[in-house]
């Protein structure tokens, strides 16, 4: 089977993310097959790209990609599965913390600079 073939390699992108000398950036949607809903995970840098579709959008998920020694910026969304990852420093996406805010992106990226 394919994934059983490639599952050295997604662990060794896993691997690779996790120990990232940079940001990387999760994120998470879903998608509902025969009234089953299932969740697809992203975890990237400029390197390289993570994905796996779980049955959970338990933040565990994020957290078993990345393991508990995580020293970089972890960059994601405001969903809260985030809140108990361990990191360096975490950074909230700006487009999504406009869109909280009330502000355009725009408006928030002058005000930034």
């Amino acid at each position: 089977m394919l994934a059983e073939k490639a599952a050295p390699v997604v662990e060794d992108i896993r691997k690779k993310l996790a120990s990232s000398d940079g940001a990387v950036h999760a994120d998470e949607t879903y998608w509902t097959t025969n009234g089953d809903r299932s969740y697809f995970w992203v975890h990237g840098d400029e390197k390289f790209i993570h994905f796996q579709c779980d049955t959970t959008r338990a933040g565990q998920v994020s957290r078993d990609i990345l393991g508990n020694d995580f020293k970089d910026t972890l960059v994601t969304d405001c969903y809260s599965g985030y809140f108990a990852s361990v990191a360096g420093a975490k950074q909230k996406c700006l487009a999504h913390v406009s869109r909280k805010a009330g502000v355009g992106f725009i408006a928030v990226a002058v005000l930034a600079s």
